[in-house]
């Protein structure tokens, strides 16, 4: 088979919601320790924690547009920062470029993504173990005991406690790319991030949990900031 027809197979797989729910189910059946390589995609040839993962992941077919198109821009100068790097799935393509920040609270995330980049030997790669917001302070993440997605309340009293930062506080090397992934929280890391925008001009990669935010994030860019629409929930954002 060759590799466009296995490209074929994993853009169905990845669309076909019967195997979204056949994954749930086989899912729980994997051991806990399972390790695998990936067989498709961007990350081909990476190891993974199939047992602590999700199938498509393992499988190499996890957003499989969206993953296609951030490795495209990933250069060998790059320097990344993956906001809510989840488990490691962007991480482990940024880690091509020059430098990759993997930026994420959830402690359970926290715990594979370290086995992730430690699987793969990747040592360009430095995880920040804190939420990213529109200012310095400390927050909660609910549901504390679902990984690997939770989201920050940051007026809350319940979940797992985690500090929280802002973009522009940070003081890592400029980024040339930022991936933001966040839960709903996104207008307020790029509230967090102006300064950031203006004077490093990164092209930003940004996924959205509702169809009516894009218009609102837009305000929040500086001018000479153009749009690509990769789909509903995932627009790219080029410095001009």
């Amino acid at each position: 088979m060759s590799y466009k027809d296995k490209k074929g197979i994993a853009r169905l797989l990845d669309r076909y919601k019967p195997f979204r729910s056949l994954s749930r189910l086989v899912q729980p059946c994997i051991p806990s320790r399972t390790v695998t390589y990936i067989p498709l995609g961007p990350n081909f040839g990476r190891k993974w924690c199939a047992g602590e993962s999700n199938l498509s992941a393992s499988l190499g077919i996890y957003e499989w547009g969206q993953v296609r198109r951030f490795s495209k821009l990933v250069h060998p100068d790059s320097i990344v920062y993956d906001i809510g790097a989840n488990l490691g799935y962007y991480t482990l393509v940024a880690s091509r470029g020059m430098r990759v920040y993997a930026i994420e609270p959830n402690p359970a995330n926290l715990v594979i993504l370290g086995k992730v980049l430690m699987l793969n030997h990747i040592g360009n790669a430095l995880i920040i173990d804190k939420a990213v917001s529109d200012l310095n302070a400390v927050a909660y993440l609910y549901p504390a005991t679902v990984s690997p997605f939770s989201q920050l309340d940051m007026a809350g009293e319940s979940g797992s406690k985690v500090e929280v930062v802002t973009v522009d506080s940070l003081g890592l090397v400029p980024p040339t790319l930022v991936k933001i992934d966040v839960e709903g929280h996104e207008d307020r890391v790029l509230a967090g991030m102006k300064r950031t925008l203006e004077e490093a001009r990164p092209v930003v990669f940004l996924s959205a949990h509702r169809y009516n935010y894009f218009p609102e994030a837009l305000k929040l860019f500086p001018d000479g900031y153009r749009v690509e629409k990769l789909d509903k929930l995932t627009w790219i954002v080029f410095p001009q």
